[in-house]
C-alpha cells in the first residue's frame, strides 16, 4: 500500500505531481502494460495523459528530454530522473540496510541470528519493497536506525524487508502510533480542498 507520508513530502520535494510522478515512474520501470491502462483510463479525447504545461515543467526540471532523433512527440527521461533511484545492478543503498541491520537478538537469554539468509536474493527484494526510491531507503535507515536505538528489531532481515516493518517503526518515530499502537486522536483541522 502507498504510504501518503513519505509519498507527499518527496513529490513537493521533487516538484512533480502524483500523476506526472506516476507517469515517469512506470517509464523508468518500462511497466508498459500498466502506462497504457492508466492513459486508457485517465486521458481524455485521445489526448496524451501529460498536459503540455506538463511537460514544460518537467522539462524545466530537468527530469524529461525531447528526443530530438525522433519526428513527433518523443521523450526520454534524464540522469536526474533515474538519480531518484537506487541502481539495481549495485545495490549500494541496500547495502547501507545490511550494514546498520543487527546480526543478533537475544531471545531467551540466547543469541538468535538475524542475518542468515542469501544476500542476493534479499538485494532483490529490498529493491522491490521501497521501489528502488533512494527518498524510501533513507526513511527506511531513519526508521531502522530507531528501531535498534529502541529496541524493536527482533525478526530476521528477510521478514523486515517481506512484511515492510519499518513501516510500523516510522509511525512511531514521527509519532504518528503511539508505542502501544494506538492511533493518536485526529484533530480536524478543516477542508482543505
Amino acid at each position: 500500500m502507498i504510504n501518503v507520508d513519505t509519498l507527499v513530502p518527496f513529490l513537493i520535494e521533487i516538484g512533480l505531481t502524483a500523476n506526472e510522478f506516476i507517469i515517469l515512474h512506470l517509464k523508468h520501470h518500462n511497466k508498459v502494460g500498466l502506462l497504457k491502462g492508466y492513459k486508457k483510463k485517465f486521458s481524455k479525447n485521445k489526448e496524451n495523459i501529460l498536459t503540455v504545461s506538463s511537460k514544460k515543467k518537467i522539462i524545466e526540471l530537468g527530469y524529461l528530454e525531447h528526443d530530438d532523433t525522433r519526428e513527433g512527440e518523443y521523450y526520454f527521461l534524464t540522469d536526474k530522473f533515474k538519480a531518484l533511484y537506487m541502481d539495481k545492478n549495485m545495490f549500494f543503498e541496500a547495502y547501507e540496510l545490511w550494514d546498520l541491520y543487527p546480526g543478533f537478538t537475544t531471545i531467551k537469554g540466547g543469541n538468535a541470528p538475524l542475518m542468515n539468509t542469501n544476500k542476493t536474493a534479499w538485494l532483490g527484494k529490498y529493491y522491490d519493497a521501497i521501489e528502488g526510491l533512494k527518498g524510501e531507503h533513507e526513511q527506511v535507515m531513519l526508521d531502522t536506525q530507531y528501531g535498534i536505538e529502541h529496541g524493536m528489531i527482533k525478526v530476521k532481515i528477510i521478514d523486515y524487508v517481506e512484511s515492510q516493518a519499518w513501516t510500523k517503526i516510522r509511525a512511531i518515530r514521527l509519532g504518528e502510533i503511539g508505542k502501544a499502537g494506538t492511533a493518536p486522536v485526529q484533530i480536524d483541522t478543516g477542508h482543505e480542498f
